[in-house]
């Protein structure tokens, strides 16, 4: 998580200007909406609009972006052209058939999928016999990367630096959104359920809004989500306990 984390970090200052920005914020919302903004992504794309097009936040609203997009996609539910899981694992998940609104049923399903990931993880993976952790298979995710590539960079267009580093920042691109690959194996294969937190306040599970303002009326961004466990109580009640903070800045 730290490390990917690092990753976009680095590439974000090497390879994006602070110029100012002298296109539309409504073509530019229009695009984020696409990337899922607003929808699948709680962060709304005004917001995220607003906070790219301004050189002294860009960094801040690239970072945030590159990895809503990475875990966004290494979820189960992600669609097959972006999903950075296994072909087979995605087209499998995207055959379930919707879950009956009866009682007890979302406890049985989830007993069932997770029992599920992790067999899956194990059979598919080439290396068995050494309990080493599943790895992602990078040339069967070659097309999954270049999708990602492109979505992210129907939104970073305008603000990359000009020149022959082009060649090199898609590579590097690439490199992450694999590390990226490598992370949601690693968590589909867990018997824990897990979920991306995108508040600043401890403990809190995704979907919640990520902003807040202090006292002195900065405003708190997220740039990278903490990561936290649910955990199934007595009577089927979920407490979700947080593992990793998430990494924050006053813009």
């Amino acid at each position: 998580m730290l490390e990917l984390n690092d990753l976009i970090d680095q590439h974000v200052e090497n390879y994006y200007n602070l110029k100012a920005f002298d296109g539309k914020q409504g073509g530019l919302e229009f695009r984020l909406a696409e990337c899922g903004f607003g929808k699948e992504l709680s962060t709304s794309a005004g917001e995220i609009a607003s906070v790219l097009k301004h050189p002294k936040t860009r960094f801040a609203g690239i970072r945030h972006l590159i990895a809503a997009i990475i875990v966004k996609n290494i979820n189960h539910r992600a669609g097959t052209q972006f999903s950075l899981l296994s072909p087979k694992i995605s087209t499998f998940c995207q055959s379930i058939p919707p879950l009956e609104r009866q009682a007890g049923c979302d406890e049985v399903y989830d007993q069932a999928f997770t029992k599920w990931r992790q067999m899956s993880a194990f059979l598919l993976s080439p290396t068995r016999s050494n309990r080493e952790p599943p790895q992602a298979n990078e040339r069967e995710l070659q097309n999954a990367l270049t999708q990602n590539v492109s979505l992210l960079d129907s939104v970073l267009a305008p603000f990359i630096k000009t020149g022959d580093i082009q060649k090199y920042r898609e590579d590097n691109l690439k490199a992450i959104i694999f590390q990226g690959a490598q992370l949601g194996i690693l968590l589909f294969s867990q018997p824990s359920n897990w979920v991306f937190g995108w508040n600043v306040s401890s403990g809190a599970a995704s979907g919640s809004h990520l902003t807040m303002r202090d006292i002195s009326g900065a405003r708190r961004w997220v740039l990278f989500p903490g990561i936290a466990e649910l955990v199934v109580e007595r009577h089927g009640r979920q407490k979700v306990r947080e593992v990793v903070a998430p990494v924050t800045v006053d813009l």
